[in-house]
């Protein structure tokens, strides 16, 4: 299961960081763990035998991560509870199909306002008989959802209509139709996570779940008051379901092996240092290099980089560590003999103010290559 907490490495560069993970494993400790990647890699090319030793830099997620491998039965129902509501409010043409010639009238006539209004009741209407019984479920205010959907719809007619947009497919409208339903319930669950997330619940972690995964992914998650704030992530992600998960976790295959705890990576670290053995592994994988408030609430800047740096590098166990190249990096590959592999790795996201797709980045290890020689061209 993937959670993006913090846009780092492209599938490529996964490939590659996995390609370079030692092909035996005792334990196995992630410093940074926020989803399943590199667990279930591991697990299927059969190179672990002992225990996880799963470190969150994330009180939220480290309670999600709680209930998923437990297989909570309350985190269950509210998952399959929610996967049910953001199924059955997904609309389709033949769904709205009596409803679509109004609101071409409107964007032909400006001044028939009952016709918008016809086609915002229905579909509130819609939306009301199809979810109920799941908004319900999950105690969400569906009013308030409602409210959302009609305003989230003008705004879509506001910009057809700036676009002079009067000739549109029903595919066209039904997909703006979903983005403005997804959306609404989005901040109807953005609200609640917010107003109770000092409480821990398996139904308050299924929300987090959601907002992780649907939001859109920008570099910083939290305002100066710790609320989540990131908006819906659009259309990409108005089919967004969870039923792979609830496989797995309806499915009798074995309990999770290992331990998942909340710590600073040099607090871990510490704890960890005699426990480890050759055998052992350690994946690192720090957030992005920035001095502004993370995912994790707290910054992780270029100091951050060489203290956890100089934390691992005299641990007794292997590691594979991922940082932003840089002189301090280049310092590394003159003063040790630590393997150090170049990559460059696009971001899933790039903002405005990026001028470059693609980040420089190292993988130094401390391990000889056991599988295959590395390329370190960029």
């Amino acid at each position: 299961m993937v959670l993006e907490i913090y846009p780092y490495l492209d599938g490529k560069s996964i490939k590659k960081v996995e390609s370079l993970f030692p092909v035996k494993i005792r334990n196995y400790y992630d410093l940074f763990f926020s989803n399943q990647i590199f667990k279930c890699y591991i697990n299927e090319k059969n190179y672990f035998k002992g225990h996880y030793y799963l470190n969150c830099q994330s009180k939220d997620l480290t309670e999600f991560w709680d209930y998923y491998f437990e297989k909570d039965d309350t985190f269950i129902r509210q998952l399959e509870n929610l996967n049910q509501l953001l199924i059955t409010s997904t609309v389709k043409v033949a769904d709205v199909k009596g409803c679509l010639p109004v609101i071409l009238k409107y964007l032909n006539d400006e001044a028939d306002i009952a016709s918008l209004a016809h086609f915002l009741d229905e579909i509130s209407d819609v939306f009301t008989y199809r979810n109920t019984l799941f908004l319900e479920a999950l105690n969400l205010k569906i009013d308030r959802i409602n409210q959302n959907i009609n305003f989230n719809i003008m705004n879509t007619i506001a910009k057809w209509l700036k676009k002079k947009s009067k000739t549109l497919t029903d595919q066209a409208i039904v997909q703006e139709i979903n983005t403005a339903i997804k959306r609404a319930i989005y901040k109807e669950i953005q609200t609640i996570y917010n107003q109770r997330r000092a409480n821990k619940s398996p139904r308050l972690s299924v929300m987090y779940c959601y907002l992780q995964t649907a939001c859109y992914p920008y570099k910083y998650r939290y305002d100066t008051n710790g609320d989540f704030i990131v908006p819906y992530g659009g259309t990409t992600y108005n089919e967004l379901n969870f039923e792979d998960q609830l496989i797995y976790l309806k499915s009798n295959s074995s309990l999770f092996n290992g331990t998942v705890s909340c710590r600073d990576y040099a607090g871990y670290l510490q704890s960890i240092e005699d426990k480890v053995t050759a055998d052992d592994f350690i994946s690192a994988i720090p957030p992005v290099n920035t001095d502004t408030l993370s995912y994790n609430k707290l910054p992780f800047n270029a100091d951050n980089e060489k203290h956890l740096f100089s934390l691992l590098k005299d641990i007794k166990c292997r590691f594979l560590l991922v940082l932003n190249k840089s002189e301090f990096t280049t310092s590394i590959k003159e003063h040790t003999n630590l393997k150090i592999v170049n990559i460059r790795s696009k971001y899933p996201f790039i903002s405005k103010d990026q001028h470059t797709t693609k980040e420089q980045k190292v993988i130094i290890k401390n391990y000889p290559d056991l599988k295959l020689k590395c390329n370190t061209k960029c």
